[in-house]
């Protein structure tokens, strides 16, 4: 459980972005989602913004969602004519009572969320004439409901903005796992702006000669928006300027909080295609600091938990336990359940690298165990692959061939193609015959190619080429190797590079080159249709002798 200061914190950034979004959307209609459980915290936080907004003339209602005929476009249509609202006008509504309507049919039909969701699916394209933001007040439950049962309505969303109870610690226990699953993949936007009105703020307060909080926090929101993309290359050197921008501005205006918060984000970046991972580990020791400065102790144990991702990646394992065990003492003081699931699973992948595997599948298991009490399926799905890849080294295949078939399907269903690719590698190398390994290698390198993520591209052309020497296809592996070897010289990996050229000259050796005629051979005498030949002719040679 996070401290009341960490509540009280994030509350309050999530709180200025929320303001950010409704100053910088007069003139648009822009959905906006607030979701809190604690209505006295929503009570304070909605008279919180309507007399922050008064005061720069801006013009605040409220309207409440009708039990009868829950329609919210006809609660919005009846406030504008009743108030003669015209879209010149700079103005807010709150939209409130989403959460009261019951889920029960009693005598009807249907029951009122039953009708409100029907409503809401189809509203979308009749909001269009309500020019200014709207700000919908939702309870977790009912955010679950509203994404599942009104897609389309809830792609339209402007923003996500939480605020959590802070009078007492956070408990979710009273939501279904599968809730909670769901809560786990709705993204925390922080922007609450479309990608284009942001540009044009940033360009209008630049232009005015300004270094605001706003434009720094504008900047953070930009790199975001870059991120939700399609996370193209183009997009994500787009994320990373965005994020240089807010964060030289966050220095000058010692924005401390905001501060820490891009720089891990940064750190993540630079961290997740592993192509520049000495920037990362950079940007994660200046944000330890800074969240150690101004007590942030959530804040410090992720990024504990990421210098130790980055150490581990370059196998300086007794440093990355070191920062993990760190990380677990503070999640564990702090009641996080899924950081402290995280944690164990790194501390189970340190050991398994240093061959300690019955204390890896320990805490695999144990991670394991909090995964599926908390409802995270992708915490889930890693860990019962990474379980496979314990029982795959201690040759207790068919145990491992379990873990990943179950972790496969985990991947399909909520959509992660780089775990999917991750164990339809596995699968090729647990696999005896080599045209059906290089199958399933291939299937993975079409994956990781779709996503761009060159590292595993690299890493898994070696296994390619190890399928392609097993068939004889010493030429094909080379190229396999000199391919694997140019990616892993794209992100500055040189372990990978220098295996790769190693294995390349190993091939080209005289030496090699009858090892690869012999298993060719050995190849060959075992097809089916050579052993009933070589069979079929010992039995002649032996009925002309015996004839004789």
């Amino acid at each position: 459980m996070s401290t009341i200061d960490d509540v009280k914190a994030e509350n309050q950034r999530n709180y200025q972005k929320l303001i950010v979004a409704l100053e910088a959307s007069q003139g648009i209609l822009n959905l906006l989602i607030a979701v809190c459980d604690d209505r006295n915290l929503r009570e304070i936080l909605i008279n919180q913004y309507e007399t922050e907004l008064r005061q720069q003339d801006f013009l605040t209602y409220r309207v409440r969602v009708r039990t009868q005929d829950p329609s919210l476009r006809y609660a919005l249509a009846q406030l504008v004519a009743k108030e003669n609202l015209q879209p010149d006008k700079s103005a807010v509504i709150t939209v409130l009572g989403l959460d009261e309507l019951l889920s029960v049919k009693l005598d009807n039909p249907k029951s009122d969320q039953d009708k409100f969701f029907g409503y809401l699916q189809w509203t979308r394209e009749g909001l269009r004439e309500f020019l200014f933001p709207i700000v919908l007040w939702l309870n977790e439950p009912m955010l679950v409901s509203l994404a599942q049962r009104s897609p389309d309505f809830w792609s339209w969303r402007g923003g996500v903005f939480w605020f959590t109870r802070e009078s007492t610690s956070i408990k979710t226990e009273n939501i279904s796992s599968s809730q909670h699953t769901l809560l786990k993949s709705v993204p925390k936007e922080i922007g609450g702006l479309p990608l284009e009105e942001i540009l044009r703020l940033i360009s209008q307060i630049e232009a005015e000669g300004k270094e605001a909080p706003l434009l720094a926090t504008l900047y953070d929101s930009l790199a975001s928006s870059y991120q939700q993309r399609d996370r193209s290359s183009q997009d994500r050197k787009l994320a990373i300027q965005a994020y240089e921008k807010a964060i030289a501005l966050q220095k000058k205006l010692e924005l401390k909080a905001d501060l820490a918060s891009s720089l891990e984000n940064l750190g993540n970046l630079y961290f997740e295609l592993r192509d520049d991972v000495t920037q990362a580990e950079d940007c994660y020791q200046q944000a330890l600091e800074l969240y150690r400065d101004i007590g942030d102790r959530l804040g410090e144990a992720n990024t504990l938990q990421a210098i130790g991702d980055v150490l581990q990646f370059l196998k300086r394992s007794d440093e990355a336990l070191s920062r993990y065990e760190s990380a677990l003492q503070f999640y564990r003081e702090i009641g996080d359940r899924l950081g402290e699931a995280n944690t164990l699973q790194a501390i189970g992948d340190v050991l398994q690298f240093l061959k300690r595997s019955d204390e890896a599948l320990s805490r695999y298991e144990s991670a394991l165990q909090f995964y599926r009490d908390i409802g995270a399926r992708l915490g889930e799905a890693n860990t019962l692959k990474a379980i496979g890849d314990v029982l795959q080294f201690l040759k207790r295949s068919d145990e491992a061939l379990s873990r990943y078939e179950s972790a496969l399907q985990f991947y399909r269903e909520i959509g992660d193609r780089l775990g999917e690719a991750n164990i339809l590698q596995e699968f090729g190398k647990l696999q005896d015959n080599p045209q059906q390994a290089l199958l399933y290698l291939q299937q993975a390198q079409n994956l990781y190619m779709q996503i761009a993520h060159i590292y595993s591209q690299s890493l898994n052309l070696l296994f390619i080429a190890d399928a392609q020497l097993n068939m004889g296809e010493s030429n094909a592996a080379i190229n396999s190797l000199n391919e694997a070897a140019t990616l892993a010289a794209e992100i500055n990996y040189t372990p990978l590079q220098e295996y790769a050229q190693a294995r390349i000259a190993q091939i080209n050796t005289p030496s090699s080159l009858s090892v690869g005629i012999k298993e060719r051979f050995i190849n060959f005498t075992q097809k089916r249709w050579v052993q009933f030949a070589f069979c079929f002719l010992v039995g002649l040679i032996a009925f002309l002798l015996l004839r004789r």
